[in-house]
């Protein structure tokens, strides 16, 4: 075949191999640390299963017993229960860092209400000595979430996006900017 014998065709090949090498592993390199980023928030940013995934989980555990004790007192219509009940959900089906973050301010808003609500009511010996352990449980796991240094790396990789090459790499093979948990 003459077309593979000129000059020119050599060189058309040449700098398309080229460009396809760069486009997929500027693609693998940066998927790569979007991997790094996405595993940070769910196993941790030392990979020690410290992690804001875990630490919302727990404060789901948490709201969902407070809300159990208070299934004793009142009825499933009681606003506070509906409430936590209704965020727990949401972060239960949340499929994103930013749905779960959504999710986390709602419980934000409805267990201390709960908890304000087991406060004033006469519970028994038993019951009386879990909210607080409970309320004190989620407030941990808040402040847990506030230190996490998975936001940081996320802002460093989006940061890293937006320079050249990145941000011509990402633009072309579709890469996306991290979600920070906030």
């Amino acid at each position: 075949m003459k077309i593979f014998r000129s000059r020119g065709m050599a060189a058309v090949v040449t700098i398309a191999a080229v460009v396809l090498s760069i486009l997929l592993g500027g693609r693998h390199s940066l998927k790569e640390l979007a991997s790094e980023v996405d595993a940070a928030f769910y196993f941790g940013v030392e990979k020690d299963g410290y992690s804001i995934a875990s630490d919302l989980e727990k404060r789901g555990n948490a709201a969902y017993n407070l809300a159990g004790i208070a299934l004793r007192y009142y009825g499933e219509e009681q606003p506070e229960i509906q409430a936590v009940e209704q965020a727990r959900d949401a972060l239960a089906q949340a499929d994103s860092v930013k749905e779960m973050a959504a999710a986390n301010r709602l419980l934000e808003e409805a267990v201390p209400l709960l908890h304000g609500l087991l406060k004033e009511t006469a519970l028994s010996a038993n019951d009386a000595k879990y909210p607080d352990r409970l309320y004190d449980e989620f407030r941990s796991r808040g402040r847990t979430i506030a230190r996490d240094g998975y936001n940081r790396l996320a802002a460093d990789y989006n940061r890293q996006l937006e320079r050249f090459p990145a941000n011509l790499l990402a633009g072309l093979t579709g890469v996306r900017p991290a979600e920070l948990f906030e």
